[in-house]
């Protein structure tokens, strides 16, 4: 059997996403099983190649999309149509590549891609491919409807056309059942519970990648802060490590390639034996970059082994002020975000990088503005005396995410997030702050449509995809349904497009700690065999 996965954006981010490459060598690890790649932009018009043959995608007997953020479903579903593929599933016969979609965006909420897809993978793939393919080889040559009966059997596998939704008003759900018999009404998402046994670093060396400098190794999957805004907190628990004794061959291969090591994890320096690591990386003759780094956790031994290979660090304040950095459950204060800063620049390490939200639960204007303040404070941390400083600043509107506490919050309303991102970017100005990105409201707005909806969303991903759309055109005029889904909050009651997928997240966790951080509480933290109370680990 022959597939194809496409990553559905450019080539310098598909190759940067370890995600994507660890797939693509499971898959070429399947007996029976070959896997080329291939990247399919939005606005994608002539037919894709796969880069190892330059065979026209259409032409696999499987088409695979890893989808890492929602807007991807657009590049999904313009390189179907480049592809001359049946867009929708129900129309594709025998004789049709069969179209499997995973990724953290399609665990989340797979409804909104459903009408496109013949399976949906919910969860971790090292965990669902080997056994979903040795599934298919057994079923193959006995037709498509049979292939995908016996898949939906197998726990994680989702086969959208098994299934009937009747809705009502606005983003109701009437009813949802199974058609089919023997397939389940509720799909698990899967995962692994030893990392060690499944090494993931960089496949393939990548120049033109955006980290094309260095190899990547996941060290960690999950965290267990329990931020109540963020998705990967929440769909990788609970929270794992490897051992250092798992991670050295990973270092050793990759350094015969590059001289850096990127250490990928939600929350790198919470790995137990992070130190060790680095010293295993540096013994070996080689650099350590983190991706993102928790001013709490910041210790001198990290500080000294960035400032040998790197001229930037990233952090992430999430917000302006201390209460609503409570209320996202970030747990870090303002003169924690100092001292680190400072130290920081007292190893000459001259760029910071600083992500922040606007429209967080019960933020104001005030909220909003803080955070250009606070990043001049943080400027000036990090300067010392006369030492250079080079501050640049990315800030993005909250998208509630399905399978978090704050997934039962609506979404702030677009002029009121464009109004506050005008302020800001002025005052960040005026502070001297000259390098500052702000996310499209839009394209938020989309996100949020796909991240919340429903199979109705269907209809908006093709008008974005189509060759003269656009994800303004796609939000013209949306149907009533859409603004519900926006900006309508939900109570425990409420159904959602989501439900039938079992996270391992008790809903009456999720709900107790959104009200939690509504008083502005501090987070419980994800514990993994010392606590029940998100049941993850049951």
């Amino acid at each position: 059997m022959e597939a194809v996965l496409i990553y559905p954006n450019e080539y310098r981010a598909g190759m940067s996403s370890l995600g994507f490459q660890a797939v693509w060598r499971i898959l070429n690890t399947i007996p029976q099983m070959r896997c080329e790649r291939a990247f399919t932009p939005a606005g994608i018009s002539e037919m894709p190649r796969a880069v190892e043959s330059n065979r026209p995608v259409g032409n696999f007997d499987v088409i695979a999309f890893s989808l890492s953020f929602e807007t991807d479903a657009i590049g999904m579903v313009a390189g179907l149509r480049a592809a001359s593929v049946p867009l929708e599933a129900s129309k594709r016969k025998d004789g049709h590549p069969l179209v499997i979609v995973g990724g953290v965006a399609a665990t989340l909420n797979p409804e909104p891609i459903s009408d496109f897809a013949d399976i949906v993978v919910i969860g971790e793939a090292e965990e669902v491919l080997p056994e979903l393919f040795a599934r298919l080889f057994e079923l193959r040559g006995r037709g498509r409807t049979k292939m995908l009966a016996g898949a939906a059997r197998i726990p994680g596998v989702y086969v959208p056309r098994f299934y009937r939704v009747e809705y009502g008003d606005g983003a109701a759900i009437k009813s949802r059942c199974a058609d089919r018999q023997g397939v389940p009404e509720r799909i698990e998402r899967r995962w692994i519970k030893d990392l060690d046994q499944h090494p993931t670093h960089s496949a393939i060396i990548a120049p033109d990648a955006q980290f094309g400098d260095m190899g990547l190794v996941e060290i960690s999957r999950g965290c267990g802060r329990g931020c109540r805004f963020c998705a990967a907190g929440f769909v990788y628990r609970p929270p794992r490590t490897r051992s250092l004794a798992a991670l050295e061959p990973s270092f050793d291969l990759l350094l015969k390639h590059r001289p850096r090591i990127g250490l990928v994890a939600s929350s790198g320096a919470d790995h137990p034996q992070v130190h060790d690591i680095i010293d295993a990386v540096l013994g070996r003759g080689g650099e350590v970059s983190f991706a993102s780094l928790r001013v709490d956790n910041l210790t001198d031994k990290i500080l000294d082994a960035i400032a040998k290979s790197s001229r930037s660090v990233t952090i992430a304040p999430e917000a302006g002020t201390d209460r609503l950095r409570r209320i996202a459950g970030k747990g870090i204060a303002e003169d924690e975000i100092l001292d680190a800063a400072e130290r920081i620049g007292a190893r000459g390490i001259e760029g910071v990088k600083l992500y922040y939200l606007v429209g967080l639960p019960t933020e104001t204007q005030d909220d909003a503005l803080e955070i250009a303040e606070l990043t001049s404070r943080i400027s000036k941390a990090h300067r010392g005396r006369r030492r250079p400083s080079r501050i640049s600043v990315s800030v993005a509107p909250f998208v509630p995410k399905p399978h978090t506490p704050f997934g039962l919050h609506p979404m702030e309303r677009a002029e009121t997030l464009r109004a506050r991102i005008a302020a800001l970017r002025s005052l960040l100005h005026k502070v001297g702050v000259p390098e500052a990105r702000f996310e499209s409201v839009t394209e938020s707005v989309f996100q949020a449509v796909i991240s919340r909806g429903d199979r109705r969303a269907a209809a908006l991903i093709k008008r974005a995809a189509d060759p003269d759309g656009s994800l303004r055109k796609a939000l013209r005029e949306p149907p009533p349904w859409v603004n519900d889904v926006l900006y309508s909050p939900r109570n425990i009651d409420d159904p959602a497009s989501w439900d039938f997928i079992d996270s391992h997240i008790g809903i009456e966790h999720l709900y107790s700690e959104y009200h939690q951080g509504l008083l502005a509480r501090n987070v419980n933290p994800c514990r993994p065999s010392k606590c029940k109370s998100c049941e993850a680990c049951r």
